[in-house]
């Protein structure tokens, strides 16, 4: 069965149906079943997967035309992400820098 997804365009990466996808660097697509993990998470695992989900939550909590600004910005530079990539990104590593330069290069101030 996963040697279908490329012909069927997917790009699964995580886990589906029992089994677990990710992208090799060469673009090779591996899976393998899906194992529990051994240990338990650790504290800066856990404290990595809070962030995320604060991120997440203020994406979704964002007006939609602060959306449409992120998203705005990525087409206008270019950029190989999404505006909700962005966002988090922007948002889990704050970097003003690179928030003013993306500003100064789209002409859209985001907030």
């Amino acid at each position: 069965m996963k040697k279908l997804f490329p012909f069927l365009g997917l790009n699964v990466n995580g886990d589906m149906g029992g089994l677990t996808f990710y992208t090799r660097r060469d673009g090779k697509q591996v899976a393998y079943p899906v194992a529990p993990p051994l240990v338990p998470a650790s504290p800066l695992q856990k404290e990595r997967r809070q962030a995320f989900r604060e991120a997440m939550t203020a994406w979704r909590s964002l007006p939609e035309d602060e959306r449409r600004k992120y998203r705005e910005v990525c087409d206008l530079l270019g950029l190989c992400m999404l505006g909700h990539n962005l966002f988090i990104n922007l948002r889990l590593h704050p970097d003003p820098e690179l928030l003013r330069t993306l500003q100064q290069q789209s002409g859209v101030v985001l907030q």
